[in-house]
């Protein structure tokens, strides 16, 4: 794990220069992709998108799932309530949107500071982190944590928080540091959660190599036949 807590430092207020955002969707209580109960929010729109992706239904642009971003923002403080450690900000391409979301972190970094509740934000990025440094260094001090780099389906997953092993946790603030040090807690080793709404089942985690195939063999053998797989170009 990296750590660049000195970025915290810099962190200081954006101005508003959208109040749109495409997501693909968001959901809470999301019991992995980060420390404790968290909200996650799944950005619309790719431009890296690595072979191998499971969340291919995230690369297209689509303005059916554009919304105003205070709307999202009050969707996840009304179903919090408040009972939430962190947010996981993924896609798609996070940095894909940057108006969208430079505008959002401003959004909830002033929810965060002004209610009081001790929550983390996470962010995945398919660029390198070097790349983030030196075009997105403004954006970086409003996470906790980011991980970073594409993923590469030839290497092997060795933490539960990513896919690949080029891949990283990057630490950015003490709150980041406090959770997310070398030692992860248990329930962050929690591999998969799987949601269900109006006829679709949504995998909600980073699965191991072959995971998803072997799924759709097990629910094959129960007569349920999955269609539109996000894991299948």
């Amino acid at each position: 794990m990296l750590e660049n807590m000195k970025l915290h430092n810099q962190a200081t207020e954006f101005l508003p220069i959208t109040n749109k955002i495409a997501i693909n969707k968001a959901h809470y209580p999301v019991t992995v992709l980060g420390y404790g109960k968290r909200i996650g929010i799944w950005f619309q729109g790719c431009d890296i998108r690595c072979a191998g992706c499971v969340s291919q239904d995230t690369w297209e642009d689509d303005n059916g799932k554009v919304m105003p971003i205070n709307t999202l923002v009050e969707w996840c403080k009304k179903v919090s309530g408040g009972n939430l450690d962190g947010i996981t900000i993924t896609g798609g391409e996070p940095f894909y949107q940057l108006e969208a979301l430079t505008c959002l972190l401003t959004h909830l970094h002033k929810w965060r500071n002004e209610s009081g509740i001790t929550f983390d934000i996470l962010c995945y990025s398919g660029h390198t982190f070097d790349y983030l440094s030196k075009h997105h260094q403004k954006i970086l001090p409003f996470l906790d944590v980011i991980v970073p780099e594409p993923y590469n389906a030839d290497l092997s997953k060795s933490n539960q928080l990513y896919g690949s092993a080029n891949q990283q946790v990057v630490i950015i603030s003490p709150l980041g540091a406090e959770r997310y040090g070398e030692h992860l807690p248990s329930d962050m080793r929690t591999k998969m959660q799987v949601s269900a709404k109006d006829g679709k089942l949504w995998f909600i985690g980073i699965p191991d190599r072959g995971d998803m195939e072997r799924v759709n063999e097990i629910c094959a053998s129960k007569g349920l036949n999955l269609k539109g797989n996000s894991w299948r170009t």
